[in-house]
């Protein structure tokens, strides 16, 4: 049983973005980190994954995207709960029959009670007994690292987010599409169904997206240019200061003499 869990602050972005994508389905993903020996779990990154079942109250990867990643499963959910329910446990008990490291960490976001509007919870555990049909929940300190930067893994899990959600839509359509018998009414409509899923992932994630890369991107221009004003204006007062005397020792005359650094 782990002790505690890190997950850093850009990470923890990647998983809300995650989280906030779907607001009728389950999503769910992979944190991969590493455990040490004083069984605490430290998250690294977090990886987008195609869902294999996609429906309100369960979500399901392939065996195949399971066994590429290790570690940590992440799980976030779409509806806010303040209990884990059974179907939490007994799928997080699946997970650590394979690693014991395995913990699942909840998302919930999306509130029915009109008095919890805005509620954002986050939920960590593991299940004891997995080994048995007995298992119940733990719940696990989680801890929130600060980040100095997105980094190069954060910007890469966000920009597969959006080809993962286009292609799950895409498998979608053809999955319907490539039924026998529909009539043109039918296809008409499955037409307009997925262009109205991919315009909806446009405009809920790829333009606020957008828009915080280019906000973030002047933050770091403007901060460029304050440490360029700043290395400036140090150079320019090293050039200005009086060096200062110090004294040297002429071994030929045995004398002192002061000279300029």
């Amino acid at each position: 049983m782990l002790s505690a869990v890190y997950l850093p602050s850009n990470v923890y972005m990647v998983c809300l973005t995650h989280a906030l994508s779907n607001e009728k389905e389950e999503v769910m993903g992979l944190l991969v980190g590493e455990v040490n020996e004083n069984n605490v779990a430290h998250i690294s990154a977090a990886l987008m994954l195609i869902r294999s079942d996609k429906r309100s109250d369960r979500v399901e990867i392939s065996p195949e995207q399971l066994t590429s990643a290790s570690i940590e499963v992440e799980i976030s959910n779409s509806k806010c709960v303040d209990t884990i329910c059974g179907i939490h446990v007994r799928t997080q008990a699946m997970y650590q029959m394979m690693d014991k490291n395995f913990i699942g960490l909840i998302f919930s976001v999306f509130n029915e009670d009109s008095n919890k509007n805005g509620r954002i919870q986050v939920t960590c555990f593991q299940s004891t007994d997995y080994d048995n049909s007995s298992s119940s929940a733990v719940k696990i300190k989680l801890h929130i690292t600060p980040a100095n930067e997105l980094g190069i893994v954060t910007l890469n899990s966000l920009s597969n987010l959006l080809r993962i959600l286009t292609e799950e839509e895409k498998t979608a359509y053809r999955d319907k599409a490539g039924t026998k018998s529909q009539d043109i009414l039918t296809v008409l409509h499955n037409g307009s169904v997925h262009m109205i899923s991919t315009c909806h992932i446009m405009d809920v994630l790829c333009e606020p997206l957008m828009r915080g890369m280019q906000l973030k991107l002047q933050q770091n221009q403007q901060m460029i240019e304050n440490l360029r004003a700043q290395k400036e204006k140090l150079q320019h007062k090293l050039q200005t200061t009086v060096p200062p005397v110090i004294p040297s020792f002429d071994q030929s005359n045995s004398s002192i003499k002061f000279s300029n650094i």
